[in-house]
């Protein structure tokens, strides 16, 4: 009896072992995803200074050291970059407690490639812009 008890006891304690492991993958995926996020939001305050400059440029013409239209291109894309950003947060919610481990860390990991692309965007825009402007 006693070494069925152990047996159970051990088992129980694999299945406690294994499901906490799976929750703290879902949950550390959930971090970096978050973490990509928090240091790109910053950025957002950045990009609207940087299209402020841009039109600011376009307004004085003899200040402009690109065409005019190359900064309005570069204020699209800073339009752009801000606007998935606000999509991005949109469409975010957390995994559902209904979702499977697997589900969850699918779900997560679009959610981590679509944060990377908005960071991309943010950085490449904010990039040209601020070459155009220290020129």
């Amino acid at each position: 009896m006693r070494r069925i008890n152990l047996f159970v006891f051990t088992a129980l304690l694999a299945l406690l072992l294994a499901s906490c492991s799976s929750v703290n993958e879902v949950e550390k995926l959930k971090a970096e995803v978050m973490e990509v996020h928090d240091e790109v939001m910053p950025e957002m305050g950045n990009l609207m200074n940087l299209k402020k400059q841009l039109k600011d440029k376009i307004a004085y013409p003899d200040s402009i050291g690109g065409s005019a239209e190359e900064l309005d291109r570069l204020i699209h894309n800073l339009e752009a970059a801000d606007e998935s950003m606000m999509e991005w947060m949109r469409n975010y919610k957390d995994p559902s407690p209904e979702m499977s481990e697997e589900e969850a860390l699918k779900y997560l990991q679009n959610k981590m490639e679509s944060i990377r692309e908005v960071k991309q965007k943010i950085n490449s825009s904010k990039a040209a812009a601020e070459a155009v402007l220290n020129q």
